[in-house]
């Protein structure tokens, strides 16, 4: 007979098949205060929230629905931070926000949500200051149920793997389905020295498992590459990185991974679950019948077009240069093909050798496809970003990338990796691109027709951190996010965070979030979070963007809490 580990959540008790025996759950954090708004500040939302990682499938890093929060406010002395949220540990997932959630037991609440690498689970009130509606704990160290420490990673390629400090559990941002009321999440576990990866969906309400979940995550495909065995290829849930957001496209669940710190053997994977049943339903590699190719992105989830096709862009890994199955360095163009993807299209660079050799990965950043044009991009370590027309991504061509739309040096400084997923916003200003690279300026792009040219730039750059890599850099640069009322160029503040004045590449670092007029980042910075102590955050939450919704800005961070900013009371 199978033993049922009883895991907490709030108000409510939850099981999960597998472990060995139950213990006390984790000490409850007792109700939360009614839904308030003091101070003036906006009350329950009345659009649609933020549901996904980069706020829309085509991943422009805009929302458009914020009429609170101009560069007149945030510029003023009243604007700085209203309080902090304490969690059980760092926020590699984005802060999701659901407005009007009927919360079991407690009403209806604006709802945040924020996932935790020790496998916890939050649903705050969005509008004030409290403990937890509810929460769900995945970790029981009296059960042997732990998330997978980092010291069991990467042992050959890093010796000591640090990319990640301590704990691997929930690390990538889920995906939600509001109609549904159902949140999507990978979370990863040791249990007594063996290795899993489940696919959860829960209630939105109460944390509840929905039927059939969680689902462990388990794939195979033929293929004669890295660790092949009889002609097929297996996912490994020790080596597999999954930090892309997941996407929820068409009622499949999509879920990628790549490795940690190239610990091989290992592939690109991209597996879809149907999300009523969570069975598998497609899965496909990046690298079947070679190796590596790992889809990271820097936690950017995958984009999708109006017309259902999904975008990413790999890492370092075989590309068949002539065409073929494996697509290391290359940016996709994808769609399901029964219980696969398509590859409809695919670009890998000119220089892919040079890049291969010098772990130059292309997919740094995610794909943003430009609404109202045929226009996709992507950045990349080299500090570049490509401009492609989505009808021709244009393969490969050994002279130069001239068969694609632009391909443009933005920090010109080769070492610059581009991490943070470039931002797209149209404003009655006209048409511009962000973005912050390593070691450089937050950069304005025009954008015209699909090329871009530079507009304006930062008068601070991203930290310069001269300490053991030769020259000195800063890793990630800046993580951006922008709010706007629509088009209304007078509205538009680009945010980034970023580190204050240390690499985070391998360490936990301090972070500041900064503000900028998004008609022109040339001009004076609008405010950020160091001018006052009172406003400091704690440390750097590495790759993972603010969150702004309904007059706030939700700053995720690894001080085991996330910080919320507005007018102050």
């Amino acid at each position: 007979m199978t033993k049922r580990a009883v895991f907490q959540v709030v108000g409510f008790t939850v099981a999960l098949a597998g472990c060995s025996k139950s213990s006390a759950p984790p000490a409850s954090t007792g109700d939360a205060a009614p839904a308030a708004s003091p101070g003036g500040l906006p009350g329950p939302a009345k659009g649609t929230g933020v549901t996904m990682r980069g706020y829309n499938l085509r991943r422009t890093g805009t929302n458009l629905e914020e009429t609170f929060l101009t560069p007149a406010l945030v510029a003023s002395p009243s604007f700085g931070k209203l309080y902090c949220q304490p969690v059980d540990d760092e926020l590699y997932a984005s802060l999701l926000y659901v407005p009007g959630v009927d919360i079991k037991g407690k009403g209806k609440h604006d709802t945040v949500y924020a996932l935790t690498v020790n496998n916890s689970i939050y649903a705050f009130d969005a509008l004030a200051q409290g403990s937890s509606l509810w929460e769900r704990h995945y970790t029981d160290e009296a059960m042997g149920v732990v998330p997978v420490p980092t010291s069991d990673l990467a042992r050959t390629t890093c010796g000591t793997y640090k990319d990640i400090s301590h704990n691997v559990g929930i690390m990538s941002t889920p995906a939600l389905d509001v109609a549904g009321k159902t949140m999507y999440f990978v979370a990863r576990t040791k249990e007594n020295n063996a290795y899993f990866q489940r696919l959860h969906a829960i209630d939105l309400g109460d944390g509840s498992e929905r039927p059939g979940s969680p689902v462990e995550i388990k794939a195979t495909m033929p293929g004669t590459g890295a660790g092949s065995v009889d002609g097929m290829i297996a996912f490994d849930p020790l080596r597999g990185n999954q930090r892309p957001g997941l996407l929820l496209h068409q009622g499949l669940v999509y879920i990628a991974w790549s490795s940690h710190c190239d610990e091989g053997p290992y592939h690109g994977w991209v597996l879809g679950y149907d999300a009523k049943s969570l069975t598998q339903q497609v899965v496909w590699s990046s690298t079947p019948n070679g190796g590596n190719g790992g889809i990271w992105m820097s936690g950017q989830a995958p984009a999708v077009d109006d017309d259902g096709n999904i975008y990413l862009i790999t890492g370092n890994g075989s590309a068949d240069l002539m065409g073929g199955p494996n697509r290391g360095e290359s940016f996709l163009k994808l769609k399901r093909d029964g219980n696969t993807l398509a590859i409809l299209d695919w670009f890998t660079p000119y220089n892919y050798l040079a890049l291969e050799r010098g772990d130059r990965d292309l997919g740094a950043s995610g794909a943003v496809l430009i609404p109202g044009s045929n226009v996709a991009m992507g950045g990349s370590k080299e500090g570049k970003l490509y401009v492609f027309d989505r009808g021709n991504l244009g393969k490969f061509n050994a002279a130069g990338d001239t068969q694609i739309m632009q391909s443009i040096s933005v920090t010109g400084i080769n070492r610059s990796h581009i991490h943070g997923t470039p931002v797209y916003w149209k404003s009655g200003a006209g048409e511009s691109v962000y973005v912050m690279a390593e070691e450089d300026y937050l950069k304005q792009l025009t954008f015209n027709g699909g090329h871009m040219e530079l507009r304006s730039m930062s008068a601070l750059r991203t930290p310069f951190d001269p300490g053991p890599k030769p020259g000195g850099y800063t890793m990630p640069g800046g993580v951006l996010a922008l709010s706007a009322d629509g088009d209304k160029a007078a509205t538009g503040v680009l945010w980034a965070t970023t580190t204050v004045n240390k690499d985070s590449n391998q360490a936990v670092v301090p972070g500041i979030l900064r503000a900028y007029d998004a008609t022109d980042v040339g001009k004076d910075e609008l405010w950020n979070s160091e001018r006052n102590p009172r406003d400091s955050f704690g440390t750097f939450a590495k790759f993972n963007p603010p969150t702004v919704y309904n007059g706030r800005v939700y700053v995720p961070t690894f001080s085991k809490q996330y910080c919320v900013y507005s007018r102050l009371p």
